[in-house]
């Protein structure tokens, strides 16, 4: 029987998100489940409760901030542990009290 790790990768680019599940599967140890907004990110992780969420933080419907305020709020996922990435070389002014804010959600760990 295997024991692999489930991960959820929440990235709005489908070819990102295909990489990771290719290359974290190839090693064998994990199962990864992708998806390419936070709203269905949210729902696969109440769903699945996986190991690990590796979210980007710019992204439809949901941003990675919210999502992390969704998941830390319930009971069924506050213990998750979370990756949040950005493709982003510069965040917005406007997104940096948010990015600021769920890097030290993440860090709460």
């Amino acid at each position: 029987m295997e024991n692999k790790k489930k991960i959820v990768a929440i990235d709005d680019e489908a070819d990102i998100g295909a990489l990771m599940k290719t290359i974290l599967e190839q090693t064998g140890l994990f199962d990864v489940l992708t998806c390419e907004d936070g709203q269905k990110g949210f729902e696969l992780c109440v769903n699945e409760k996986p190991d690990l969420v590796l979210l980007d933080f710019v992204m439809p419907k949901m941003n990675g901030n919210e999502l992390i305020k969704s998941l830390r709020e319930n009971p069924a996922t506050q213990k998750i542990r979370i990756v949040l990435m950005s493709g982003l070389g510069r965040v917005k002014k406007d997104l940096a009290k948010d990015f600021i804010y769920a890097v030290r959600a993440v860090g709460r760990l």
